[in-house]
């Protein structure tokens, strides 16, 4: 299993921790914590799932990015290294899953739900009613007159 470290700099460098020496993760620029520009963070997110997964877990990788980057990227100072090992994350992929199990009944109801009709009862800019007496009337310019 591997080990990933996060060490902030720029650019900010992820290494992959195993029996070797360590390794670059492919597919930076990297960011972590709440202020990381979001291309960088979502870089990270789906670098470290497609690294933990393999390479048949890219779709799944891809699928779950955004719940994993807001898990655990956005947790992480941005100004501190981090570490995360690959059993950790694949920790977070099968609570992902589950909880996407869990809310399946609760989707399936509410598509079958209607939803409700919004109506404004025509009111115009500043809540005036709108009538037909008092409604506005291009003219072939397309100048508007009262």
């Amino acid at each position: 299993m591997s080990t990933y470290a996060g060490i902030p700099g720029v650019p900010a460098v992820v290494v992959v921790l195993g029996a070797d020496a360590p390794v670059p993760l492919p597919g930076g620029p990297f960011a972590w914590g709440k202020t990381a520009p979001h291309g960088a963070a979502m870089a990270l997110s789906k670098a470290l799932l497609r690294h933990a997964l393999g390479p048949m877990g890219v779709l799944k990788a891809d699928r779950m990015a955004t719940r994993f980057l807001w898990r655990t990227i956005r947790t992480w100072q941005g100004d501190q290294p981090f570490q995360i090992s690959q059993a950790e994350v694949l920790a977070h992929v099968e609570d992902i899953e589950e909880t996407a199990r869990q809310m399946e009944p609760v989707r399936q109801r509410a598509m079958l739900e209607r939803g409700e009709v919004v109506s404004d009862r025509g009111a115009g800019i500043g809540g005036h009613s709108i009538t037909w007496d008092n409604a506005p009337t291009p003219t072939p310019k397309g100048d508007v007159v009262k």
